[in-house]
């Protein structure tokens, strides 16, 4: 549960950052390295655990770990990452700027906003293809164990194989990004989605 707690904390801010900092034909491609920098840890996970966790006493060395490489990427973003750019790179961005320099941060505002998302018929179509997708992957990957090591895989072996199931997901992302950019993918962006979760069977 905390873990499902502190996630949206690493993937929420992603869009608006790359909103505040990027262009309007920039965005995607910084977009996708935040969030496959987060799945690229957890896919280097998959192969390093075992070797860190050899047994269930050594799970806190493992927490350990965790602990401080978040301290360290904390303490670097606050010591060095300004709160906004110069100039606003894109009128969304100016647009931002101006909204959180007038209005004050309340509960009341994030709810009003929340709602208004939730009464918009594209948002919940957006939210939920990329919410089944990606939950499905998630959970197909992560049960890799279960379904392997009765057939006689060993631990290490079933990492592997999560770890390339992973890191496929992760080539994929970038691939993707790399022609999110570009002018002719934004006109058969709808037709390319269908081959990629055609190519997923």
């Amino acid at each position: 549960i905390l873990n499902a707690i502190c996630y949206p904390l690493v993937t929420a801010p992603v869009s608006q950052l790359s909103c505040e900092w990027f262009g309007l034909n920039e965005r995607t491609r910084p977009t996708t390295i935040a969030i496959i920098a987060n799945n690229f840890g957890g896919t280097i996970g998959y192969v390093i655990s075992p070797f860190i966790v050899s047994s269930p006493e050594c799970v806190p060395r493992l927490l350990y770990i965790h602990l401080g490489l978040a301290f360290v990427a904390c303490v670097m973003t606050y010591l060095y990452f300004p709160a906004r750019p110069p100039t606003p790179p894109s009128p969304a961005a100016q647009q931002l700027a101006l909204s959180i320099n007038e209005e004050s941060i309340s509960w009341k505002i994030h709810f009003k906003h929340i709602w208004q998302c939730l009464k918009t018929p594209s948002f919940l179509l957006i939210c939920n293809a990329g919410s089944f997708s990606y939950g499905i992957f998630n959970v197909w990957v992560g049960l890799y164990d279960v379904i392997l090591i009765p057939q006689n895989f060993t631990e290490i072996e079933t990492g592997w194989f999560s770890f390339g199931s992973a890191l496929s997901g992760n080539i994929g992302g970038l691939a993707f990004a790399a022609l999110a950019d570009t002018r002719p993918f934004r006109r058969s962006f709808k037709l390319l989605l269908i081959i990629a979760c055609i190519g997923c069977f």
